[in-house]
């Protein structure tokens, strides 16, 4: 209810007398200056005076705040009041419009039945409390409050009481009863001219029921103010619709541009009508919903900022756009501290959660990696919300979409806690019950991606693509899975697609971004000093491996060229031998086919030598896998016999089975055929199996058997050559996530193991190893790692200790 400046400032300096007097001349002009419309400076002589207002200076600032519409500050001042219950109705009309902005209903209803019992006989107090009980989404309970007063009024006071009877049908969804009492109340009740406040109601309910031409017609007889009023509760309802998808793609991001174009006018109509600031700074609000629709983070934050500067809070409503731009601008941090308040302020005066807040809170949490506590706080509103619900005029209930969304996210949590066979079951349930839906099956399809089922996840994608064949989330998660099955051309396509439709999108950049790494230019590096010791040294002391290559960018969609060097030395019985090498050659990654082949140039002291290398891994599903590699004069035969004139030739064949992340086997079979006519044969058998896992820590357990028989033609002399031996090592693998953003990711290894060498001739002894190492991940291009071991070992029944350390990298440009 509009509420009569003069009257309430008249109300506030005449009250009494002596505090008349008290007020100095300062404080009077500036209170004569608020009623002008300016009320900033005698708000700020208040704020300063704070703690020294007098009784009526306190009432006056919750009379002037409420004029300047910062509702925040009616509030607190209301708070502050010594004796609130001796306040005047209209005083509490006032806090209790505030109250109502600030969605706070159960106090604004409370103030407004105060305010009646004051005046029992003044209607307006009645009709504010149904005001507030339609906008809390109790319009039955408003229209029978409002119903005994009917007939008891007339004339204009009954027009307004069928007015406010209209708005609480239209929150019920009844549009046309609405209308008759519009109807009634103008044309029957009240023939008279509109005035002001039953004006604006009437062009307000004209509008929600979707009759805007006739709201229009009489926005002649308003104010500037009420014009401008009218006009930004009509923005804030487009704002919601704006975002919403068109009938059209190439339309959908027509409507918001068109409100933002709006708001830029009415915002300079605000800047050029005296008194308009309450209203300017609700729009600008209100305008923070449209930028973060538009994919504009920046602009949300930093108009976030600016209100906030300017004094006064940002309503929790609000907070949501400023909360997922801060996400999309990588500031998990800041968005969870904004989303705790928001819930904490909205929850304070209602007795059931807000459940979105709570549920982007959980959001902000995850991406802040505090995953228990995003566990918690889903855990906590689960129970609160039911699974199905009943549609008006619809025979059968539907799945409820926030049950639906909190059911996505707790599954989604179960897999960050490394509970994947529960968030497993979680998401293959709910895509079975909506088969087909984008919103259920795309997640579990991304499941089943991330735990090394490209193949499968396709498959789920193409039942989804029956039904919404151009949907976003279906199209960002066909090209992820395109990448992993290395279809390097469908990826492109997909993601050009989505980069072309929805270039705003944040989830669409990062794809963008995944995609560009793809086709980038590689190095790789990798270094391995040695140190050995023991009575003798057969593998060598002191030894260093280096080798390096670059892969070019990839071109004809699956091809790239590759060039590389490499080195080793070690020092043998007080000689120390080195080797060099070279090579090019050319990488085909196809969809279940990864083929290399280069020639490698080398010179270990004795002379140069022509090499070559082919290699083939063939996947024939998501779970089985086998390779072959021939190599001729092979850079990783032993480097004793290298530096001595013997190469050797290198066969090998291997199967692999992955049934998911968690375990994996391999089975390879090599032969050696070495210059000086010997011949190895080995089988290495390699697997680990994941023990137990938490969010951030996950144990495996190893294990290494490898066996090798030699036959030979002449005695290998010149380099360690076991006739038979093998060695069993099983070990365990504790690794520890130390930092996780976004894409970076920090790592730390211990591995332990505790093994049986056996060998002809010498019989057996035990095997030792310790491995300590560091990875990082950073931004998507960059990979370090580094890692120190030490093994103890025999050979040819004498003991040798190792303390190796190795350096690797990976880099994408």
């Amino acid at each position: 209810m509009a509420m009569n400046k003069t009257f309430l400032l008249a109300l506030s300096l005449l009250a009494s007398a002596p505090a008349v007097a008290a007020v100095d001349t300062q404080y009077d002009d500036l209170v004569r200056l608020a009623r002008t419309g300016d009320t900033a400076p005698v708000l700020d002589y208040l704020k300063r005076h704070q703690t020294d207002q007098s009784v009526q200076q306190r009432e006056d600032n919750i009379v002037i705040a409420s004029w300047a519409g910062r509702d925040q500050e009616t509030v607190a001042a209301y708070r502050r009041y010594p004796h609130p219950e001796q306040l005047s109705a209209e005083v509490l009309g006032s806090v209790a419009r505030a109250y109502r902005n600030l969605k706070q209903y159960a106090e604004a209803a409370a103030l407004y039945r105060n305010a009646q019992h004051q005046v029992p006989n003044d209607p307006q107090w009645v009709m504010g409390e149904m005001l507030v009980l339609a906008d809390d989404g109790k319009g039955g309970q408003a229209v029978a409050l409002g119903k005994p007063w009917v007939d008891r009024l007339s004339g204009e006071d009954q027009a307004q009481m069928r007015t406010v009877m209209a708005y609480a049908l239209l929150s019920e969804g009844a549009r046309y009863e609405a209308l008759h009492q519009m109807e009634r109340a103008f044309v029957t009740e009240y023939p008279g001219d509109f005035q002001g406040e039953l004006r604006e109601r009437y062009g307000q309910v004209l509008t929600r029921g979707e009759m805007p031409m006739a709201a229009l017609s009489i926005d002649a007889g308003l104010t500037p103010l009420q014009r401008l009023q009218k006009q930004s509760d009509e923005m804030a309802l487009r704002v919601r619709v704006a975002v919403m998808d068109s009938r059209r793609e190439s339309e959908r991001l027509q409507a918001t541009d068109e409100a933002l174009a709006r708001y830029a006018s009415l915002l300079k109509q605000c800047a050029a009508t005296p008194g308009a600031e309450a209203i300017a700074r609700q729009m600008r609000i209100d305008r923070l919903g449209l930028y973060d629709g538009r994919g504009m983070p920046q602009q949300v934050v930093r108009e976030y900022d600016a209100l906030k500067a300017q004094g006064g809070e940002v309503p929790p409503y609000a907070r949501v756009w400023v909360a997922r731009s801060l996400l999309k601008l990588r500031q998990p941090a800041r968005a969870e501290r904004l989303m705790a308040s928001a819930v904490k302020e909205t929850e304070a005066d209602q007795p059931q959660p807000w459940m979105a807040g709570r549920i982007l809170h959980a959001q902000t949490l995850t991406l802040c990696h505090r995953i228990d506590d995003a566990a918690r706080e889903i855990e906590r509103i689960m129970p609160l919300e039911g699974r199905y619900r009943w549609v008006i005029n619809y025979p059968q209930t539907e799945i409820d979409s926030t049950w639906l969304t909190l059911q996505l996210n707790h599954a989604s949590l179960l897999n960050d806690k490394a509970q994947n066979e529960p968030a497993l079951a979680v998401f293959e349930d709910l895509c079975r019950y909506n088969l087909g839906s984008t919103e259920t099956c795309v997640p579990l399809a991304d499941m089943y991606r991330n735990n090394g089922w490209p193949r499968r996840s396709e498959q789920r994608l193409k039942m989804v693509e029956g039904v919404s064949p151009r949907a976003l989330e279906l199209e960002e998660s066909q090209a992820y899975t395109a990448l992993a099955l290395r279809e390097w051309h469908q990826a492109d396509v997909l993601t050009d697609d989505v980069a072309q439709r929805y270039p705003e999108d944040y989830d669409v950049g990062r794809l963008v971004r995944a995609n560009q790494v793809a086709h980038m230019a590689e190095l790789r590096l990798t270094a391995s000093p040695d140190r050995s010791s023991g009575s003798t040294t057969v593998r060598g002391s002191h030894s260093l491996g280096m080798e390096g290559t670059l892969f070019s960018p990839r071109f004809l969609d699956h091809w790239r060229l590759f060039a590389g060097s490499g080195y080793s030395s070690s020092r043998f019985d007080e000689e120390k031998g080195h080797g060099r090498w070279q090579r090019a050659g050319v990488e085909y990654s196809g969809r279940d086919l990864l083929v290399s082949a280069d020639t490698r140039y080398q010179n270990y002291g004795v002379g140069h030598e022509q090499g070559y290398r082919f290699t083939l891994d063939h996947d024939l599903s998501d779970i089985w896998h086998w390779g072959t590699l021939v190599a001729r004069r092979s850079t990783e035969a032993p480097l004793r016999g290298r530096i001595a004139g013997v190469h050797a030739d290198q066969y090998q064949a291997y199967g692999r089975w992955t049934p998911d992340d968690e375990h994996a086997w391999e089975l390879a079979y090599t032969h050696w055929d070495f210059s000086d006519r010997n011949r190895h044969q080995q089988v290495a058998l390699s697997g680990e199996h994941r023990l137990w896992a938490v969010t951030d820590l996950r144990l495996d357990g190893l294990l290494d058997v490898e066996g090798r028989l030699a036959r030979y033609s002449t005695d290998a002399q010149s380099y360690y050559s076991p006739k038979h031996d093998v060695a069993v090592m099983p070990s365990l693998r504790l690794t520890h996530r130390l930092y996780a953003f976004y894409e970076n990711q920090w790592q730390q290894t211990f591995e332990l193991g505790v093994g049986h060498y056996w060998e002809a001739r010498y019989g057996s002894s035990p095997m030792l190893m310790a491995r300590y190492g560091q990875q990082l991940q950073m931004n998507d291009v960059l990979a370090l790692g580094a890692t120190v071991g030490w093994e103890r070992q025999s050979y040819d029944g004498r003991a040798e200790n190792d303390l190796q350390l190795s350096f690797d990298m990976n880099y994408r440009f």
